[in-house]
């Protein structure tokens, strides 16, 4: 008898302790909210709210280099565009880049403080990619990811 009660408070204890380890393997994600995703062209400001202050996001100058569709290249080029975020302290404008950004000499920062919050940031897409003898008819437009 006593070793059937032995063998039963073992076993609870393995099922609270493995319901502890699962409970602590769930872990809890540090986004707050979604993910912003802009969509800016040139000279456009737009403004989001990042915990409930506003910040002015505004692309200020494109460059693209990329290989166009169709094109036999050497390399596969890159799109840059500078971005200007505006919160309540303070001013900055860094430069994004898509494509081969690594033969750049540019620091390209992947986290900006927002409001004194360390977000994380994603130059998505540069549209519309060029194409080979057909010149581009709409401006250029970023798609910009920032989360935390």
């Amino acid at each position: 008898m006593a070793i059937q009660k032995t063998k039963t408070i073992l076993l609870g204890i393995i099922v609270v302790l493995s319901l502890l380890v699962f409970i602590q393997a769930c872990e809890k994600s540090s986004t707050i909210g979604s993910a912003h995703t802009v969509i800016l062209t040139e000279n456009e400001t737009k403004t989001s709210a990042f915990e409930g202050k506003n910040v002015a996001i505004t692309a200020t100058k494109f460059t693209d280099s990329r290989c166009p569709i169709n094109a036999d290249c050497v390399w596969q080029g890159n799109a840059t565009v500078k971005v200007n975020f505006k919160d309540e302290n303070k001013e900055q404008e860094i430069t994004m880049c898509i494509g081969g950004c690594d033969v750049l000499s540019v620091n390209l920062p992947k986290t900006i403080v927002l409001n004194g919050k360390t977000y994380q940031i994603k130059l998505e897409e540069i549209t519309p990619y060029p194409t080979l003898n057909k010149p581009i008819a709409e401006p250029s437009k970023a798609k910009i990811i920032i989360s935390r």
